[in-house]
């Protein structure tokens, strides 16, 4: 989750409303310059309420909960090296 750089704090509390079991501050900002944290909710049920309540929360800039709409490929890289590309028909 991108956030912008004063809301860290709060959108923690939030991310943990949500169902957040953990959330991890990176060291790393973004390209904008925005805090990133990693959000651990384990596998998610409703990807679309999610991202909902992701994109509700001020201070986010952008979450990383893709919708079936958005995404056409997707490839998948492994530690080994290995690549699978997944794809739909458009």
């Amino acid at each position: 989750v991108e956030v912008l750089p004063f809301a860290p704090g709060v959108v923690t509390d939030h991310l943990l409303a949500l169902g957040a079991a953990m959330v991890d501050r990176r060291a790393d900002l973004s390209d904008n310059g925005g805090v990133l944290l990693d959000a651990h909710f384990g596998e998610i049920t409703d990807p679309a309420g999610l991202a909902a309540g992701l994109s509700a929360i001020l201070g986010v800039v952008e979450h990383g909960i893709f919708l079936a709409d958005l995404v056409s490929t997707v490839v998948i890289a492994d530690p080994d090296g290995s690549v699978e590309v997944l794809g739909r028909p458009l």
